[in-house]
Formats: C-alpha cells, structure tokens, sequence
C-alpha cells in the first residue's frame, strides 16, 4: 500500500509540476492560444468527451469537447480572469486560473500559446475530493520574462492537500478490494449461523456485512430474515414491534423520497410478515417511482444533449443573422427547428429573415404613404391656421377636424379645436358681460342725473338715496361718494344758517 500510495502521490506532483511549467510562445492571432491533452490519471490513458469549459471573468464563456485523442484547444482574449476546467460524467473535474490582464499592447501582437495538460482522477465514493474545486494553478502575465508565468508559491501550499487526497483514494481503493472478499466471508458465516439456528451471531455477521455494501439487497434481506428468527424466539409481540418500527422507519424514508433505503426496510418488513399488504403496494410503489426517476434520467440526458446541439445551431444562425448572411442563417435555424419543432424562436428568426428582405420595398412604399399623409395633414393645419388666425372659426374647425382624421395621434390639431371651442365661449361671456356692464351703466347714470337734479334743487334727502343707489351699481366710482360727502357738508351748513338765525332772533328779542 505504502509503495503504491508513494507512486500515485508521485505521479499528481509530476501532473502538477508538468501542467505549471508549460511554455509561453507567439500564436498568430492577438490572442492567448490554451490546448494541450487530457488523460487519466491512474492508466494515462487518453480521455476522449471532457468538456473544457471556459468562465470569463466568472460567467461561463464556452464549452469545447476534447477528440478521440483526448485534445482541445480554446482561445483567450486579452484584459480578463479565466477559469479553464475540464470535468467529465465518472471523473473529478479540476481547473486552472490563467490571467491575461495587465499586459501592455504591444506585447499582445501575435498572441501568446499555452500547452496545458489535465489529467483526471476517476470519481469514487467516500472520497473527498472538494481541494480539487479550488484552482490547480494559476497563471498569470510577467512583464520580466515577456511570458506568462506560474504562481510556484499557490502551487507549493496546493500540494500537502493534493498528497493527502492521493492518500484518502489509495486508501479507499484498497478497502474496496479487500472489502469484497471480507463481505463473502462475513455473509458465509451468517449463512452458516442460520443454519445452526444461531440467530444472534447470523444478525452480528450479516450486520457488519452491510457496514463494507450499504444496502445490498441479499445481505439486507438474511439481516432482516436472521432479525425475524431471532426476535421470534422473543415472542410475537417483539416480532410485532420489530415489524412496526421498520414499517415506521421505512414510511419515514419514503416521504423524504429515499426510495431505495425505504424499499430495502420495506422489504426487511416483509420478511418478517410476508402477508402485509401496506409493505407490498409501497415497494411495488417505490419500483414504479424509481423506473420513472430511470426514465427521467435518460430523458434528461438526452434533453440536455439535443439542447447543446440546439444552442450550437442557434448561436451559428444568430452569426450569420447579424451579418445578415441570410441563407445561412436560414440553414441553422432551420436545422435548430429541426433538433427542437416547438421552439418558436428558429421560426421566427426564419420569418424575421423574411420580412428583412421584405422590409427595403414595404419601407419605400410606407415613407411615400407616410408623405402623402404628412402633406394632406399640413395641408389642413395651414389652412386651419389660417382660418384661426381671421377668426374663421367654423372653417377653421371643419380644417382642423380634417387634420386630426388624417392624423388621429397628433394633439395639435385637437389643441386647436379646445382653443376655438375657448374662443366661442369667451366671446359668448364677453358680450354676456358687456351686456351686463352697458346695463349697469345705464341704472348708474339714471341714477346720477336723478341724484344730480334733487342735489341742485337742494332736495338733499332724494339725492342721497340716488347717490348711495348709484355707488352701490359702481361701487369704485369716486362722483357719488365726492357728492354724498357734498351733501353732509350742505347739511352742516344749513344747520350752522339756522343756528346763527335762532342766535339772531334771540339777540333782537
């Protein structure tokens, strides 16, 4: 074990020593050229079907697949963070980290390239494998050497973990390979047990049988049988509730859709009582719903396949479509209809490349519609306008209305139409108030020459009312106030005369 746990942590070291000492060398575009081979780890053998994907600055650039050779190329374009990962179904997927920012223009001419090879360990339960989440190396730009260059420091604190996850998988390996025959053995002397009626040590044995194959069906099963036996010597009452609780346990498992662990305690259940009817219709439930999630599986399989195909179709046709390539355009789409007869986005790009060729005629045809209708219409307002402006209001409005017929979205001509309606209904106030004003005037000035004549014929009681009834018609009129105040001064006056007569007569007397 030592001697193959030394070769295999010799092997990742050498896998990370060759993947971060790879060359920087000029491709021929201003890009950073990455290619290399992916193999597997423990045969080095060649793994066609990894996906390569590339993540720009944390968002998913593009998935490349590698060939029959096991090989991929991508390109990398300047000023940006990449992550590079390789990941296939049965094998762990690792990544690198490759930085092509802060390297100046003129040593981008010509590009850079990158030999970068992945190898991969196969997946294998009770490992832990998360270290491999985080970057195998990363790389980045040195303006010393005009290359990019690997972060030796990153790499030598990566390798203590890598090396003890090489220890946990030998480790595991190995447990797998002994586990089997130590299995055999332990399932031999349950079976040799149950048939010397020793219950209990057939429990113990088939027990730590299913401690090396969780689960496994046959030793489940004698586990359950050797229970039963053993709990029947106990009396039926604990055969009961041996019985209950795995029907208990079993429930439990089957409404957190642990279907398979559920079955296996349904079926432990009816190796105890084989007549129940709850723990036969739940595990024939269990195969209907674990065909179905089969199904569903393989159906999700192939979506995901006939979508990456769909979206290769796509992405070329929606090119093409920008260039407005138009025939190829059609071809793509066509074929994504094809590979996906209810999406309706290839058919209406189809029929969107269709009314583009329409569109040159239809837009001609519509602009001189649209100018014909722009001069009817202006037409209209200039003369509506005019009509407006000589307070022409009837023919202003039958002009304006024509207009708005012409262009029913235009608020102008409907402006105009409140703005004569206003006109008509101010000219109607107007007079209204006119007639009102010349009324007033009337009633103000009968009232002054009433007032006036009784002022001067000294009948000063009938000239204060007229005067007060005329101020009260025009209220800011300044005249019947002036001759109001004329009146009260006559009558001090008059009263002053009498007093100085009563004074004289007095004297006299």
């Amino acid at each position: 074990m030592i001697s193959s746990l030394r070769t295999l942590t010799k092997r990742l070291l050498a896998f990370v020593l060759f993947a971060f000492a790879c060359s920087s060398s000029w491709a021929q575009v201003d890009v950073v050229m990455v290619y290399g081979t992916v193999k597997d780890l423990s045969t080095a053998k060649k793994i066609d079907g990894v996906t390569i994907s590339v993540f720009k600055n944390g968002a998913k650039l593009i998935d490349v697949p590698t060939n029959a050779s096991g090989k991929y190329e991508v390109n990398l374009d300047y000023s940006a963070e990449y992550k590079v990962m390789c990941s296939k179904k049965g094998f762990v997927s690792k990544n690198i980290v490759i930085d092509t920012r802060n390297i100046p223009e003129e040593e981008r001419q010509g590009g850079h390239g990158m030999n970068i090879d992945f190898t991969m360990l196969q997946e294998l339960p009770g490992v832990d494998f998360s270290i491999l989440q985080e970057p195998f190396g990363k790389a980045k730009y040195v303006g010393a050497t005009g290359n990019f260059e690997w972060d030796m420091d990153y790499t030598n604190r990566m390798r203590e973990a890598q090396v003890q996850l090489m220890k946990q998988y030998e480790e595991r390996k190995k447990r797998e390979a002994n586990a089997e025959a130590e299995f055999a053995k332990l399932m031999t002397a349950g079976n040799a047990a149950m048939t010397a009626n020793d219950f209990k040590k057939a429990v113990e044995s088939f027990t730590e049988a299913l401690t090396l194959k969780a689960n496994d069906p046959v030793a489940t099963a004698k586990l359950s049988d050797a229970r039963m036996r053993l709990e029947a010597v106990d009396g039926e009452k604990k055969l009961a509730e041996e019985y209950g609780a795995l029907i208990k346990e079993a429930d439990g498992l089957f409404s957190k859709k642990n279907y398979e662990a559920a079955k296996v305690k349904y079926e432990a259940a009816l190796d105890i009582k084989e007549t129940e009817a709850h723990p036969k219709a739940r595990i024939k439930e269990i195969d209907v719903i674990l065909a179905d999630l089969a199904n569903k599986a393989e159906e999700e399989r192939k979506a995901k396949e006939l979508q990456q195909k769909y979206e290769a179709a796509i992405t070329a046709a929606d090119a093409a479509f920008k260039a407005e390539n138009w025939d190829q355009a059609t071809v793509k789409y066509t074929e994504a209809g094809t590979l996906k007869p209810e999406e309706r986005y290839p058919k209406d790009q189809i029929a969107a490349i269709a009314k583009k060729k329409e569109e040159l005629a239809k837009k001609a045809e519509e602009e001189r519609k649209a100018k014909e209708l722009q001069q009817k219409y202006d037409a209209a307002v200039a003369a509506g306008d005019a009509a407006f402006k000589a307070n022409n209001w009837d023919i202003a409005t039958a002009k304006y209305n024509e207009a708005s017929t012409h262009k029913p979205e235009e608020k102008y001509p409907k402006d105009q139409l409140a703005a004569i309606a206003a006109k008509k209904d101010e000219e109607k106030r107007k007079a209204e108030e006119e007639r009102l004003a010349k009324e007033t005037q009337q009633k103000y000035q009968a009232a002054i020459a009433a007032a006036d004549v009784a002022f001067t014929a000294a009948r000063y009681d009938d000239a204060e009312s007229k005067y007060n009834e005329a101020s009260t018609l025009k209220p800011d009129e300044k005249y019947p106030k002036d001759q109001l105040a004329a009146i009260a001064k006559k009558r001090e006056e008059l009263a002053k005369q009498a007093e100085e007569e009563r004074k004289a007569k007095d004297l006299d007397e």
